[in-house]
């Protein structure tokens, strides 16, 4: 496999796939009528705003550090970022919209779309960050598999 060569849902930039997903739990949980969360109108949407801005911070901060070292990740920038929030997970940006997705999906009062979010993180690891580490393990090497070893991938 050439080490530019995404395949499956890689080559989708993940906000396609987390706002997909949540549109199409929504319509499921309308059409299928199903309940609210069990919380109250006015926590519900306060713990919703909560997830939504720090998904938002955490995404911008990753993104931010992108931006600082002139790297475009969907443009195969030959740069291995690992400070930053990428010191403390070595996938910032999905983890962030996943939070923003589960503030949504809270703030929303779906629990369909909460419960969606178990099988897309199943998916999202198995397609996006499982292709995305053997790319990069590829073009960096040794130096990639330290960084791997000593950050966790997502917490």
């Amino acid at each position: 496999m050439n080490i530019e060569t995404r395949s499956g849902l890689s080559g989708v930039h993940p906000i396609v796939l987390f706002v997909g997903a949540l549109i199409a739990a929504l319509v499921v949980s309308r059409i299928l009528g199903q309940p609210g969360l069990p919380l109250s109108g006015a926590f519900e949407r306060g713990i919703g705003v909560i997830g939504l801005l720090l998904g938002g911070a955490i995404v911008s901060a990753a993104a931010a550090r992108f931006r600082d070292e002139g790297v475009d990740p969907w443009r195969g920038e030959p740069r291995l970022v690992s400070d930053g929030v990428y010191a403390r997970s070595r996938n910032p940006m999905l983890l962030g919209l996943a939070i923003a997705y589960l503030g949504a999906a809270i703030f929303l009062d779906s629990m369909v779309s909460v419960l969606a979010l178990i099988p897309l993180m199943l998916v999202v690891e198995r397609e996006v960050v499982e292709t995305e580490e053997r790319l990069l393990e590829a073009r960096f090497g040794e130096r990639y598999r330290l960084y791997r070893d000593n950050v966790r991938r997502w917490f």
